[in-house]
Formats: structure tokens, C-alpha cells, sequence
């Protein structure tokens, strides 16, 4: 497994202990969490598998790419709506922190120096 699965995968289920000791406290917010985190998760498979096509074409496709670029951005809007729709299963500000927690924890790593 290379270093970077095993990054997020520490940071998966960081993610899933701070949102289980959340749970007591207050529900939303840990269902907020989890929400934005298993949509982040998917979003980021899309992607691979998006990139992956692209790559295995030979040449972009200009539509194809615009298409998945919109279905990319639905996954990350959908924890967000969730949140606005339903604010008292999800919290909006918790799927938004669980949607880009990952990349500040990428920018932090590089920062510090750290490599994956």
C-alpha cells in the first residue's frame, strides 16, 4: 500500500473517531462529518477513475470532460445540500470542514516538509 493510501486512511478514520465521540455530544455535527467524508471519499474515487479514462483515450475529449467535471462538483455539493435541506440530521458546516479537511491536511504536510 503505498504511503499516501495509508495517510488517508489514518486520516479516515481520524475522521471517524472524532465524529463518534461527536455523536454524544451533538448528532449533527457528527453526521455532518461523516456525510462530507464519505462523499469527499467517493469524489475522490470518481476522479481516479476519471483521470484514469482520460488518460487511457490518448486525447481529451472536450464534452466528456465537462461532464465529468459537473458530476465531480454534484458529489461535492450534495453534503452541502444535504446540510441547508435537513439541518437537523446534517450540519452544513461539518460536511464543509469533512470536504476540504484533506486538502489542508495536504497543504500542512507539505509545508511541514513531510513527505508521503
Amino acid at each position: 500500500m503505498s504511503k499516501s493510501k495509508k495517510a488517508y486512511l489514518c486520516l479516515s478514520l481520524a475522521f471517524i473517531l472524532v465524529a463518534f465521540a461527536l455523536y454524544f455530544v451533538n448528532r449533527t455535527w457528527a453526521n455532518g462529518l461523516l456525510i462530507g467524508h464519505l462523499f469527499y471519499t467517493i469524489y475522490l474515487l470518481v476522479l481516479i477513475k476519471n483521470v484514469e479514462f482520460i488518460l487511457g483515450l490518448g486525447h481529451y475529449n472536450n464534452f466528456l470532460g465537462r461532464v465529468a467535471y459537473l458530476l465531480r462538483l454534484a458529489i461535492l455539493a450534495f453534503p452541502m445540500l444535504l446540510g441547508a435541506l435537513r439541518p437537523e440530521v446534517f450540519n452544513i458546516f461539518a460536511a464543509f470542514i469533512s470536504l476540504f479537511i484533506n486538502r489542508v491536511a495536504l497543504m500542512l504536510w507539505g509545508y511541514l516538509g513531510k513527505d508521503l
